[in-house]
């Protein structure tokens, strides 16, 4: 208020809007650690299930290996020059 010059005014979001981002389950839990968890359990089933996540991890070892094992480095956003 001293810096701009005015006050804040607080705003109410749409049920929807809290039940996906911000509200409690069970009154215990935020929405936000399921979204975690949903997020990692989807790039680990990616990594590890995956011919792109099988690229990823085999360019974060050695791109000279993994070209030579078949995997094509030069199309990999990983691809370092």
């Amino acid at each position: 208020m001293i810096l701009t010059g005015s006050t804040s005014v607080a705003l109410k979001g749409a049920p929807s809007a809290k039940l996906l981002l911000g509200d409690y389950i069970g009154g215990k839990y935020q929405v936000s650690l399921f979204w975690w968890i949903a997020v990692v359990l989807i790039v680990g089933f990616v990594l590890n299930y995956s011919r792109y996540g099988n690229w990823i991890l085999a360019m974060g070892g050695d791109s000279v290996s993994a070209r030579n094992a078949g995997i094509p480095t030069d199309r990999s956003p990983l691809h370092s020059s």
